[in-house]
């Protein structure tokens, strides 16, 4: 399934359950959050804004070993969120404004890179066997390598304005935030492998960033009686406010893994030694950590004023009392 396709079929299940239980009965603070707490878990999966093409990525092979350019992108995966939000004010009969942190942890591939590898360098070196010219010898290829995993750790506070009808078990809400993106990345051993890493540098670093953030959903309360609720959301972080440098980035590789010795003459009899062979090639590139993360969870209210009994004694008749006995 696309992921423009997965985030359709969301959203019209999501239109779905507010719509049904906008119908349904309950009292009217059924989604008052003005001055109560929450916390919530939510499961979301994690979709990439960036990618990395061009180079030698134009060559790499498809998934059925078809030439096919290859896209170099933190994969999609699914990511667990906590949040603790708190009812800041009520504006108005219908909108409510709330505060909210939400920290998310997860850990992605990043690739694949498409590396070039020619064992006898001979697109790089003259060798006898190519009369002594820089050509190819039909042991070139194209390797797809995984660049490694990166953890990412969005810390965000976000302001959300909730709308809500009267008496209605659902809301709807949207608003922004601010906050930073925590990373780490983890080279793969298949590219260390490749890369070597013979001048000291770090194959791949990732940096970390502060980001803003934009969000919608939607809560759907459980229960008349007590303060669970079911949400669904979908947001979108990036870094570019900020800055326009990506986080992750590469240099590339582009170095000779050994040597060979060759029979310059043709008689039979290396005389040549120390001929520079296995020349590996990756172009450089970056990525940012930008994407958008969309889900469902279960959220729980509590603290505020409890109202309900002191309603109830307000609207409860006062008994009669007894005339005096003379």
């Amino acid at each position: 399934m696309s992921r423009t396709c997965w985030i359709k079929g969301c959203w019209r299940a999501l239109a779905a359950v507010v719509a049904v239980a906008t119908l349904l009965p309950s009292p009217a603070s059924a989604l008052d959050l003005n001055k109560r707490f929450t916390v919530g878990f939510r499961l979301g999966d994690y979709l990439p804004a960036d990618e990395e093409k061009g180079g030698f990525r134009f060559f790499g092979t498809g998934a059925l070993g078809a030439p096919g350019e290859h896209a170099i992108e933190i994969a999609e995966v699914p990511v667990p969120t906590l949040s603790f939000g708190y009812g800041v004010a009520k504006l108005g009969k219908k909108v409510q404004l709330s505060l909210e942190l939400e920290v998310s942890r997860f850990t992605a591939e990043v690739g694949d890179e498409t590396a070039y590898h020619d064992p006898d360098a001979s697109v790089r070196v003259p060798l006898p066997i190519t009369g002594f010219r820089r050509t190819t010898t039909g042991d070139e290829e194209f390797v797809n390598l995984p660049l490694g995993d990166i953890t990412m750790t969005p810390i965000l506070v976000n302001a959300l304005f909730h709308w809500s009808k009267d008496g209605g078990r659902a809301d709807f809400y949207c608003g922004v935030g601010a906050g930073v993106v925590l990373a780490d990345f983890k080279l793969s051993d298949a590219y260390i492998d490749f890369a070597s890493d013979t001048d000291g540098t770090d194959d791949v670093s990732v940096d970390e960033a502060f980001a803003t953030s934009v969000k919608l959903g939607s809560n759907v309360s459980l229960s008349r009686n007590n303060g669970w609720m079911l949400y669904f959301e979908a947001e979108f972080f990036t870094t570019a406010f900020f800055s326009s440098e990506a986080q992750v980035t590469w240099p590339g590789v582009d170095y000779f893994a050994g040597t060979q010795n060759v029979d310059a003459d043709g008689d039979n009899v290396d005389d040549t030694f120390g001929i520079p062979a296995d020349y590996r090639l990756v172009d450089s590139g970056n990525v940012r950590m930008d994407g958008a993360i969309a889900g469902i969870g279960v959220k729980y209210r509590f603290g505020g004023k409890k109202v309900a009994a002191s309603s109830t004694a307000a609207t409860e008749p006062e008994a009669p009392s007894e005339p005096a006995k003379p």
